[in-house]
């Protein structure tokens, strides 16, 4: 809801939004009334709105009302688990929709920070520059909305050691036949 008032001898009122001229229909009502209803507001509502008041001896121009529509926040994919060799990399992407304020991305179930080796701990993309063994973990995001929270599935990492000789063969003499 808008509402506008004035101190003039008042003859009409024309709500606007972005510059163009209102009418009540669908959801809007009171366009052409000192107060403005926008029922069920969607992200199409979102926008600058304005009165054009119309007096005995004149216009007034409204200041303009910002709307701000937020979207609840939904995960549509979450991080997928990975196999990886010691001192590969390793990513992590989690996509969303609505209006995100902020991502945290955990491990074990604790806060991750941007460190030496760790980067994107409150970014859509986690990156690992080399991992080992202590990287085996349970990754997941939590992303916060302006009025809600929405968790990922956890993924995991799980690191293998690259193939290590450990016996040689060893050399021997033989006698033709």
């Amino acid at each position: 809801m808008f509402s506008v008032s004035a101190t003039v001898i008042i003859t009409g009122y024309q709500w606007q939004k972005d510059g163009g001229n209102l009418t009540d229909a669908g959801n809007i009502s009171g366009s052409g009334t000192a107060v403005l209803n926008i029922a069920n507001v969607a992200v199409t509502d979102a926008g600058s709105y304005r009165c054009i008041i119309t007096g005995k001896c004149g216009i007034l121009t409204s200041n303009l009302g910002i709307l701000t529509v937020n979207v609840p926040v939904s995960i549509t994919t979450s991080p997928v688990s990975q196999t990886k060799c010691s001192g590969e990399s390793a990513s992590f992407t989690v996509i969303a929709s609505g209006t995100i304020q902020s991502y945290q991305w955990k491990f074990n179930g604790s806060n991750l920070v941007d460190v030496a080796n760790i980067s994107g701990t409150h970014t859509p993309n986690l990156v690992i520059a080399s991992i080992d063994p202590s990287n085996a973990a349970l990754y997941s995001c939590i992303l916060t909305g302006s009025y809600n929270i929405a968790n990922s599935i956890g993924a995991t990492i799980t690191v293998t050691e690259p193939a290590v000789i450990t016996k040689k063969p060893t050399q021997h003499n033989f006698c033709e036949g």
